[in-house]
């Protein structure tokens, strides 16, 4: 935060994608496209942690992927050591998850990751109540291309376009940057 407890801009250097991360813009939607394995979950990881360090409390709803996935994830990042396959870790691992997580950061508190239903409804109504209670500024919608609008039966792009276009109307309706 700067002086006046504003949340700063999050420290990124992402090249062409900069601009794109360099300004907190409530009411925003941004698209993160890819290949099926390509990073796209672990770039939006990296960028709630630059928006958490600088003052922000994140929100990630994750579609996709499990809790438990989340977990490892998050606890990987925090360690340096790859939580994926907890039975493959060593003591000297272990030792260093406990030394790392003992010594908790401040940041940490203002990250949340759920596992999600695919109802945009559901996930327009989180968005809601997360900000409102929680203070959540930014969020992030893990894997939207499974987001499901109800009563509708339309092509996955009609699909999408509509999750998308209702996602971006809760965010401006709350004041939160969107990813």
């Amino acid at each position: 935060r700067d002086e006046e407890g504003k949340p700063k801009q999050p420290p990124a250097d992402l090249g062409s994608f900069t601009d794109a991360l360099g300004e907190y813009m409530p009411g925003a939607l941004g698209l993160i496209y890819g290949f099926s394995q390509t990073g796209k979950s672990y770039v939006m990881q990296w960028m709630e942690g630059r928006y958490a360090a600088a003052g922000h409390t994140t929100l990630r709803l994750s579609i996709e992927d499990p809790d438990r996935l989340n977990a490892a994830r998050l606890v990987s990042e925090a360690t340096c050591v790859d939580c994926s396959k907890p039975s493959s870790l060593r003591r000297d691992d272990w030792a260093r998850i406990l030394r790392t997580i003992g010594t908790q950061r401040d940041e940490w508190d203002r990250r949340f990751v759920v596992e999600h239903p695919s109802s945009v409804e559901t996930a327009a109504h989180t968005i809601r109540r997360m900000s409102t209670d929680l203070g959540v500024s930014v969020a992030f919608v893990d894997y939207a291309q499974l987001l499901r609008v109800a009563d509708r039966h339309d092509s996955a792009e009609q699909r999408l376009s509509a999750a998308t276009a209702m996602l971006k109307e809760v965010a401006k309706e709350c004041g939160v940057q969107l990813w």
